[in-house]
Protein backbone atom coordinates (compact mmCIF):
# COMPACT_ATOMS: atom_id res chain seq x y z
CA UNK A 1 0.00 0.00 0.00
CA UNK A 2 2.86 2.38 0.80
CA UNK A 3 4.39 1.77 -2.61
CA UNK A 4 1.00 2.51 -4.23
CA UNK A 5 0.63 5.77 -2.29
CA UNK A 6 4.19 6.77 -3.16
CA UNK A 7 3.52 6.12 -6.84
CA UNK A 8 0.31 8.17 -6.76
CA UNK A 9 2.12 10.98 -4.97
CA UNK A 10 4.88 11.02 -7.58
CA UNK A 11 2.24 11.35 -10.30
CA UNK A 12 -0.01 13.98 -8.72
CA UNK A 13 2.36 16.40 -7.01
CA UNK A 14 4.43 17.35 -10.09
CA UNK A 15 1.22 17.90 -12.06
CA UNK A 16 -0.34 20.03 -9.34
CA UNK A 17 2.74 22.16 -8.84
CA UNK A 18 3.22 22.62 -12.58
CA UNK A 19 0.21 24.56 -13.68
CA UNK A 20 -3.20 23.90 -12.09
CA UNK A 21 -5.21 27.12 -11.94
CA UNK A 22 -8.61 27.39 -10.28
CA UNK A 23 -10.12 29.55 -13.02
CA UNK A 24 -9.02 27.07 -15.65
CA UNK A 25 -10.54 24.12 -13.80
CA UNK A 26 -13.76 26.04 -13.12
CA UNK A 27 -14.12 26.99 -16.79
CA UNK A 28 -13.37 23.44 -17.85
CA UNK A 29 -15.95 22.04 -15.43
CA UNK A 30 -18.52 24.49 -16.81
CA UNK A 31 -17.74 23.39 -20.38
CA UNK A 32 -18.03 19.67 -19.66
CA UNK A 33 -21.09 20.09 -17.42
CA UNK A 34 -22.83 21.99 -20.21
CA UNK A 35 -22.06 19.29 -22.78
CA UNK A 36 -23.19 16.51 -20.43
CA UNK A 37 -26.37 18.35 -19.45
CA UNK A 38 -27.39 18.96 -23.07
CA UNK A 39 -26.73 15.34 -24.00
CA UNK A 40 -28.68 13.73 -21.15
CA UNK A 41 -31.43 16.27 -20.43
CA UNK A 42 -32.08 17.95 -23.79
CA UNK A 43 -30.60 15.54 -26.28
CA UNK A 44 -28.24 15.93 -29.19
CA UNK A 45 -29.84 16.00 -32.65
CA UNK A 46 -30.00 12.87 -34.78
CA UNK A 47 -28.90 12.81 -38.41
CA UNK A 48 -29.86 10.64 -41.35
CA UNK A 49 -26.83 11.74 -43.35
CA UNK A 50 -23.45 10.33 -42.36
CA UNK A 51 -21.86 13.59 -43.50
CA UNK A 52 -23.97 15.68 -41.12
CA UNK A 53 -23.28 13.16 -38.35
CA UNK A 54 -19.54 13.39 -39.04
CA UNK A 55 -19.74 17.19 -38.91
CA UNK A 56 -21.59 17.13 -35.60
CA UNK A 57 -19.20 14.61 -34.03
CA UNK A 58 -16.21 16.56 -35.27
CA UNK A 59 -17.63 19.77 -33.78
CA UNK A 60 -18.34 18.09 -30.44
CA UNK A 61 -14.87 16.55 -30.19
CA UNK A 62 -13.20 19.79 -31.26
CA UNK A 63 -15.20 21.73 -28.67
CA UNK A 64 -14.06 19.44 -25.87
CA UNK A 65 -10.47 18.90 -27.01
CA UNK A 66 -9.41 22.14 -28.71
CA UNK A 67 -11.70 24.01 -26.30
CA UNK A 68 -9.73 22.69 -23.33
CA UNK A 69 -6.51 23.94 -24.95
CA UNK A 70 -8.13 27.29 -25.76
CA UNK A 71 -8.97 27.71 -22.07
CA UNK A 72 -5.30 27.09 -21.28
CA UNK A 73 -4.48 29.90 -23.70
CA UNK A 74 -6.78 32.19 -21.72
CA UNK A 75 -5.62 31.32 -18.23
CA UNK A 76 -1.89 30.57 -18.49
CA UNK A 77 0.97 32.90 -19.27
CA UNK A 78 2.97 30.48 -21.41
CA UNK A 79 1.34 30.55 -24.84
CA UNK A 80 4.28 29.36 -26.93
CA UNK A 81 2.62 26.03 -27.72
CA UNK A 82 0.06 27.88 -29.87
CA UNK A 83 2.81 29.19 -32.14
CA UNK A 84 3.86 25.70 -33.21
CA UNK A 85 2.51 24.70 -36.61
CA UNK A 86 2.32 20.94 -36.08
CA UNK A 87 0.57 21.38 -32.75
CA UNK A 88 -2.18 23.40 -34.42
CA UNK A 89 -2.47 20.90 -37.27
CA UNK A 90 -2.80 17.96 -34.89
CA UNK A 91 -5.14 19.90 -32.61
CA UNK A 92 -7.80 19.98 -35.33
CA UNK A 93 -6.82 16.73 -37.05
CA UNK A 94 -7.27 14.54 -33.95
CA UNK A 95 -11.05 15.17 -33.64
CA UNK A 96 -11.43 14.47 -37.36
CA UNK A 97 -9.59 11.16 -36.98
CA UNK A 98 -11.93 9.93 -34.27
CA UNK A 99 -15.05 11.29 -35.99
CA UNK A 100 -13.99 9.30 -39.05
CA UNK A 101 -13.65 6.18 -36.89
CA UNK A 102 -17.11 6.69 -35.36
CA UNK A 103 -18.84 7.27 -38.70
CA UNK A 104 -16.90 4.77 -40.78
CA UNK A 105 -19.09 2.73 -43.09
CA UNK A 106 -17.44 -0.67 -42.58
CA UNK A 107 -16.46 -3.02 -45.37
CA UNK A 108 -18.95 -5.59 -44.11
CA UNK A 109 -21.69 -3.43 -45.69
CA UNK A 110 -20.41 -4.71 -49.06
CA UNK A 111 -20.77 -8.29 -47.92
CA UNK A 112 -23.68 -7.98 -45.47
CA UNK A 113 -23.29 -11.09 -43.30
CA UNK A 114 -26.59 -12.06 -41.74
CA UNK A 115 -25.28 -12.94 -38.28
CA UNK A 116 -25.51 -9.99 -35.90
CA UNK A 117 -22.53 -11.15 -33.84
CA UNK A 118 -20.39 -11.25 -36.97
CA UNK A 119 -21.44 -7.75 -38.01
CA UNK A 120 -20.68 -6.40 -34.52
CA UNK A 121 -17.31 -8.19 -34.37
CA UNK A 122 -16.17 -6.97 -37.79
CA UNK A 123 -17.27 -3.43 -36.94
CA UNK A 124 -15.06 -3.37 -33.85
CA UNK A 125 -12.06 -4.90 -35.63
CA UNK A 126 -12.30 -2.62 -38.64
CA UNK A 127 -12.88 0.66 -36.84
CA UNK A 128 -10.06 -0.09 -34.40
CA UNK A 129 -7.70 -0.95 -37.26
CA UNK A 130 -8.49 2.28 -39.12
CA UNK A 131 -7.89 4.39 -36.02
CA UNK A 132 -4.56 2.70 -35.35
CA UNK A 133 -3.51 3.19 -38.97
CA UNK A 134 -4.35 6.91 -38.85
CA UNK A 135 -2.25 7.37 -35.70
CA UNK A 136 0.61 5.41 -37.26
CA UNK A 137 0.42 7.71 -40.29
CA UNK A 138 0.75 10.78 -38.07
CA UNK A 139 3.69 9.24 -36.23
CA UNK A 140 5.49 8.36 -39.48
CA UNK A 141 4.91 11.82 -40.96
CA UNK A 142 5.69 13.92 -37.91
CA UNK A 143 7.37 12.26 -34.93
CA UNK A 144 9.01 9.02 -36.03
CA UNK A 145 12.47 10.58 -35.67
CA UNK A 146 11.70 12.28 -32.36
CA UNK A 147 10.11 9.57 -30.23
CA UNK A 148 9.30 5.84 -30.12
CA UNK A 149 5.88 4.72 -31.28
CA UNK A 150 3.39 6.36 -28.94
CA UNK A 151 3.14 4.48 -25.66
CA UNK A 152 4.59 1.19 -26.91
CA UNK A 153 7.40 1.19 -24.37
CA UNK A 154 7.43 -1.84 -22.06
CA UNK A 155 5.68 -1.41 -18.69
CA UNK A 156 7.84 -2.56 -15.79
CA UNK A 157 5.60 -2.25 -12.73
CA UNK A 158 2.43 -4.22 -13.49
CA UNK A 159 1.62 -4.64 -9.79
CA UNK A 160 0.38 -1.05 -9.58
CA UNK A 161 -2.16 -1.66 -12.34
CA UNK A 162 -3.33 -4.93 -10.82
CA UNK A 163 -3.95 -3.12 -7.51
CA UNK A 164 -5.90 -0.42 -9.38
CA UNK A 165 -8.00 -3.06 -11.08
CA UNK A 166 -8.74 -4.79 -7.78
CA UNK A 167 -9.78 -1.47 -6.22
CA UNK A 168 -12.12 -0.79 -9.15
CA UNK A 169 -13.84 -4.18 -8.97
CA UNK A 170 -16.42 -3.22 -6.26
CA UNK A 171 -17.23 -0.04 -8.22
CA UNK A 172 -17.84 -2.08 -11.37
CA UNK A 173 -20.02 -4.49 -9.38
CA UNK A 174 -22.19 -1.66 -8.05
CA UNK A 175 -22.48 -0.17 -11.54
CA UNK A 176 -23.50 -3.54 -13.01
CA UNK A 177 -26.45 -3.61 -10.58
CA UNK A 178 -27.84 -0.30 -11.88
CA UNK A 179 -30.67 -0.30 -14.42
CA UNK A 180 -28.92 2.15 -16.76
CA UNK A 181 -26.02 -0.30 -17.09
CA UNK A 182 -28.18 -3.43 -17.21
CA UNK A 183 -29.75 -2.32 -20.51
CA UNK A 184 -26.35 -1.91 -22.18
CA UNK A 185 -24.18 -4.66 -20.67
CA UNK A 186 -23.05 -7.31 -21.34
CA UNK A 187 -22.16 -6.20 -24.84
CA UNK A 188 -22.19 -9.71 -26.28
CA UNK A 189 -25.95 -9.79 -25.62
CA UNK A 190 -27.02 -6.25 -26.49
CA UNK A 191 -24.68 -5.63 -29.43
CA UNK A 192 -23.90 -9.09 -30.77
CA UNK A 193 -27.37 -10.56 -30.21
CA UNK A 194 -25.92 -13.58 -28.42
CA UNK A 195 -27.06 -15.14 -25.14
CA UNK A 196 -25.60 -17.27 -22.39
CA UNK A 197 -26.37 -20.48 -24.32
CA UNK A 198 -24.77 -19.28 -27.57
CA UNK A 199 -21.70 -20.89 -29.04
CA UNK A 200 -18.62 -20.06 -27.00
CA UNK A 201 -16.70 -19.46 -30.24
CA UNK A 202 -19.13 -16.75 -31.34
CA UNK A 203 -18.87 -15.07 -27.95
CA UNK A 204 -15.06 -15.24 -28.02
CA UNK A 205 -14.93 -13.74 -31.52
CA UNK A 206 -17.11 -10.83 -30.45
CA UNK A 207 -15.15 -10.26 -27.23
CA UNK A 208 -11.89 -10.27 -29.19
CA UNK A 209 -13.23 -7.51 -31.45
CA UNK A 210 -14.53 -5.63 -28.42
CA UNK A 211 -11.12 -5.96 -26.75
CA UNK A 212 -9.21 -4.90 -29.85
CA UNK A 213 -11.25 -1.71 -29.83
CA UNK A 214 -9.82 -0.93 -26.39
CA UNK A 215 -6.31 -1.31 -27.81
CA UNK A 216 -7.09 1.37 -30.39
CA UNK A 217 -8.72 3.60 -27.74
CA UNK A 218 -5.67 3.46 -25.47
CA UNK A 219 -3.32 3.98 -28.41
CA UNK A 220 -5.29 7.03 -29.53
CA UNK A 221 -6.23 8.72 -26.24
CA UNK A 222 -3.18 7.94 -24.15
CA UNK A 223 -0.48 7.15 -26.70
CA UNK A 224 -1.38 9.83 -29.22
CA UNK A 225 -3.35 12.56 -27.42
CA UNK A 226 -1.12 12.48 -24.34
CA UNK A 227 2.38 11.55 -25.54
CA UNK A 228 2.33 13.12 -29.01
CA UNK A 229 0.86 16.37 -27.68
CA UNK A 230 3.17 16.32 -24.66
CA UNK A 231 5.97 17.07 -27.11
CA UNK A 232 4.40 20.51 -27.50
CA UNK A 233 2.28 21.10 -24.39
CA UNK A 234 4.12 19.02 -21.80
CA UNK A 235 2.02 17.71 -18.92
CA UNK A 236 -0.82 20.04 -19.88
CA UNK A 237 -1.74 17.55 -22.60
CA UNK A 238 -3.42 15.29 -20.04
CA UNK A 239 -6.57 17.30 -19.29
CA UNK A 240 -7.67 18.02 -22.90
CA UNK A 241 -7.25 14.32 -23.70
CA UNK A 242 -9.46 13.46 -20.71
CA UNK A 243 -12.11 15.96 -21.89
CA UNK A 244 -12.13 14.38 -25.34
CA UNK A 245 -12.30 10.93 -23.74
CA UNK A 246 -15.34 11.98 -21.71
CA UNK A 247 -17.22 13.03 -24.84
CA UNK A 248 -16.89 9.67 -26.57
CA UNK A 249 -18.81 8.14 -23.63
CA UNK A 250 -21.85 10.40 -23.95
CA UNK A 251 -24.05 7.67 -25.41
CA UNK A 252 -23.46 5.49 -22.37
CA UNK A 253 -25.01 5.78 -18.86
CA UNK A 254 -24.32 9.23 -17.37
CA UNK A 255 -22.25 7.92 -14.41
CA UNK A 256 -19.97 6.17 -16.89
CA UNK A 257 -19.59 9.34 -18.98
CA UNK A 258 -18.72 11.46 -15.93
CA UNK A 259 -16.35 8.91 -14.42
CA UNK A 260 -14.61 8.50 -17.79
CA UNK A 261 -13.16 12.00 -17.41
CA UNK A 262 -11.52 11.07 -14.13
CA UNK A 263 -10.47 7.71 -15.52
CA UNK A 264 -8.92 9.52 -18.46
CA UNK A 265 -6.99 11.74 -16.06
CA UNK A 266 -5.61 8.78 -14.10
CA UNK A 267 -4.62 6.83 -17.20
CA UNK A 268 -3.19 10.01 -18.71
CA UNK A 269 -1.04 10.59 -15.62
CA UNK A 270 0.24 7.04 -15.78
CA UNK A 271 1.01 7.13 -19.49
CA UNK A 272 2.70 10.53 -19.28
CA UNK A 273 5.10 9.35 -16.57
CA UNK A 274 5.69 5.78 -17.77
CA UNK A 275 5.59 6.51 -21.52
CA UNK A 276 3.64 3.26 -21.86
CA UNK A 277 0.00 2.46 -22.59
CA UNK A 278 0.14 -1.23 -21.63
CA UNK A 279 -0.64 -0.82 -17.92
CA UNK A 280 -3.58 1.42 -18.69
CA UNK A 281 -4.75 -1.07 -21.30
CA UNK A 282 -4.66 -3.82 -18.68
CA UNK A 283 -6.86 -1.73 -16.36
CA UNK A 284 -9.21 -0.74 -19.18
CA UNK A 285 -9.64 -4.28 -20.45
CA UNK A 286 -9.96 -5.63 -16.93
CA UNK A 287 -12.81 -3.23 -16.15
CA UNK A 288 -14.56 -4.01 -19.44
CA UNK A 289 -14.34 -7.79 -18.99
CA UNK A 290 -15.39 -7.51 -15.34
CA UNK A 291 -18.45 -5.50 -16.36
CA UNK A 292 -19.31 -8.14 -18.97
CA UNK A 293 -19.02 -10.87 -16.34
CA UNK A 294 -20.93 -9.11 -13.57
CA UNK A 295 -23.73 -7.93 -15.87
CA UNK A 296 -24.11 -11.46 -17.21
CA UNK A 297 -24.15 -13.09 -13.77
CA UNK A 298 -26.53 -10.54 -12.24
CA UNK A 299 -29.05 -10.12 -15.04
CA UNK A 300 -28.71 -13.11 -17.38
CA UNK A 301 -27.60 -16.09 -15.31
CA UNK A 302 -30.99 -17.83 -15.24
Amino acid sequence: MQSLLAACKSLIIPYHSSFIAKRYLASLAFLLAGIIYINYYIGFPSFNSVYYKFGFDYSLYTLSFAGAYFLQYLFYADKTVFTKKWFLILLFAAPAMFAFRVNLNPIYSLWMPKEQYLIASIKYFERAAWLILLVLLVWCCNQKKDMPLYGCKKTNNMRLYIVMLVLMTPVVLMAAMQHSFSIMYPKFIFEAGLHTQSSIYKTILFELGYSFDFVSIEFFFRGFLVLAFAKYAGIRAIIPAACFYCCIHLGKPMPEAISSFFGGLVLGFITYHTKSIWGGLLVHLGIAWTMELFACLIHHSS
